[in-house]
């Protein structure tokens, strides 16, 4: 499959080989590349390594933070790094859980692709949490085509975080590389920091195939409450957290933060939105 914006860069766990031959079948061969991902179940007790990369303050609107966010986090690190070695000026980035969309259309593509030539971007979501993606309604980012399929992205929205498919330019890709270190945001999160506009489908071309699977009926959003011994059900970042009161999850092999709940203001964006602030002693 090629959208018209270079290579797909595809971060797997090297142990997740059914996830990575069907993103391969849905993707082909000629035109992916496979990243192979870090692995937090190799990480999660490696004192030196949570040390180099965790940093002392951490923002989550969820809640969550544990080792396999942070090798995750790295884990699209290398992938950016991979592409900006490659010299292209653009290319795609997917997570290996990724399944096509009802709503996926080559033409909305193609409009993005011809509508950004001349805008000052640097990202472009394929996908989020949910079906719909929402997009900004004030004058200066009304979508560029009216009341089109495509739109300047609504950054900070709650219950739209996600990073499993997203396109990049170099400039994008440079900035999210330089100012991610150490890892204080989830990928998805770090995402919509940047300084560049951010542009997106008004429907879904690419969902996690989690989400898309019939889930138990006490399903709690983010969670996979589902069968954890079934690979494409079952969320990697989460698996060496431990919920406290059922509020927020954190890595049981990190320090034990400081934990604040608060409302977070980010004027540049004209955005804001509630989530943890997690402070370490280290």
């Amino acid at each position: 499959m090629n959208l018209g914006f270079g290579k797909n860069y595809v971060i797997n766990l090297k142990r997740h080989e059914h996830r990575r031959n069907r993103t391969l079948e849905l993707l082909g061969q000629d035109n992916t590349i496979i990243i192979e991902a870090l692995d937090g179940k190799d990480y999660k007790d490696d004192n030196e390594f949570i040390k180099e990369h965790l940093s002392p303050v951490v923002i989550d609107p969820n809640g969550w933070w544990t080792v396999g966010i942070i090798c995750c986090a790295l884990s699209h690190r290398k992938a950016w790094k991979a592409f900006l070695d490659s010299g292209e000026e653009t290319a795609c980035f997917f997570e290996d859980d990724i399944v096509k969309a009802p709503s996926f259309n080559y033409e909305t593509i193609e409009e993005i692709r011809d509508g950004v030539e001349d805008k000052d971007w640097g990202c472009i979501f394929l996908g989020k949490y949910g079906q719909i993606i929402a997009l900004v309604d004030d004058k200066e980012y009304k979508p560029l085509h009216g009341n089109s399929k495509w739109g300047a992205y609504k950054r900070f929205k709650p219950d739209q975080w996600a990073a499993h498919a997203y396109i990049l330019n170099r400039k994008g890709a440079q900035w999210l590389y330089d100012h991610q270190l150490p890892v204080s945001k989830a990928t998805d999160v770090y995402i919509e920091h940047l300084p560049f506009n951010i542009y997106a489908p008004r429907a879904n071309q690419f969902e996690q195939v989690r989400w898309v699977k019939k889930l138990k009926p006490d399903f709690v959003p983010f969670i996979d409450i589902v069968e954890e011994d079934v690979e494409d059900l079952t969320s990697h970042t989460a698996g060496d957290g431990i919920w406290s009161q059922r509020s927020y999850l954190l890595g049981h092999t990190l320090p034990k933060p400081e934990i604040e709940l608060k409302h977070f203001k980010l004027p540049k964006f004209n955005a804001s939105f509630t989530g943890y602030k997690f402070t370490y002693n280290i």
